[in-house]
């Protein structure tokens, strides 16, 4: 723009509070978020076994990395996000909300279903921001598949063997498990499934994922968090000590990655 020497209209005036999002300030959680929109609105037609669940299943059942409603969105392509990538920069309009055909059915009317200003504005909100699942980066089984699922390595490869997609099972109503459908003609593999499914609702119930309450993350993120602690007191210290004119020299912090790092190896004496 043309240089002015006129003060700009936002800083003639104080600046405004911001008054949050539909609540107090918080990390965007999809099952807390949208899911209930879902539930208070779609449920009827597209839950399981519902006339509706033939062209999307809706249902907050978690899989082994999200649950049912969101991986379906995601596999009918009903967002339009970026997700992961690409890096380039992308055009206006072309992502997000505007583009979402999920968000064009909403506008335009779904049968009888009109949602609510706030709900409707949960889903817009949670497309514009790039439509993530989880609140937080730390996991509970981080040697697990996905860093998410409940079950061990041994119940997923049982899984794979069966070529059953850990995406299709329902931990929180295991008997409702698409993949289950299969397996009526075997009465043996379907039980050996429908326990394997069982065993990660019980170890769900136990620990909890981030999507959940109750969750506490693995002892690995928890020094990985106490570390990122450490370094943003280091850092508000050393902004203390630059703003009063101070010396601030920067302890070395320890390693919970790399225990080793953290012991001073002695030099080895010469013969």
């Amino acid at each position: 723009p043309a240089s002015s020497t006129k003060m700009p209209l936002a800083l003639r005036r104080a600046p405004d509070t911001l008054a949050g999002w539909r609540g107090p300030a918080r990390d965007f959680n999809y099952m807390a978020e949208v899911q209930p929109v879902w539930d208070r609105h779609c449920l009827p037609c597209h839950d399981f076994g519902k006339k509706g669940a033939k062209a999307l299943v809706l249902a907050g059942d978690r899989n082994a990395a999200f649950n049912m409603s969101y991986t379906a969105l995601w596999k009918s392509k009903q967002l339009k996000v970026v997700g992961g990538g690409p890096a380039e920069i992308q055009q206006p309009y072309s992502w997000g909300s505007h583009a979402s055909p999920l968000v064009r059915m909403l506008r335009n009317g779904h049968h009888k279903v009109k949602l609510p200003d706030e709900d409707f504005d949960r889903i817009v909100t949670w497309i514009d921001l790039n439509a993530p699942y989880y609140p937080l980066y730390e996991s509970n089984f981080p040697d697990n598949d996905y860093g998410r699922s409940p079950l061990t390595p041994a119940q997923g490869k049982t899984l794979k063997q069966l070529k059953i997609s850990d995406l299709e099972i329902c931990f929180d109503r295991p008997e409702k498990s698409p993949c289950l459908e299969a397996l009526k003609g075997d009465p043996v593999q379907y039980e050996a499934v429908l326990a394997i499914i069982r065993a990660g609702q019980a170890a769900l119930e136990k620990s909890p994922r981030p999507d959940t309450p109750g969750f506490v993350p693995s002892a690995a993120d928890q020094a990985r968090l106490a570390k990122y602690e450490q370094r943003r007191k280091l850092e508000m210290e050393s902004r203390a000590a630059i703003r009063n004119g101070n010396t601030f020299f920067e302890p070395k912090l320890p390693c919970p990655e790399k225990p080793e790092a953290n012991t001073t190896k002695q030099p080895k004496k010469k013969k």
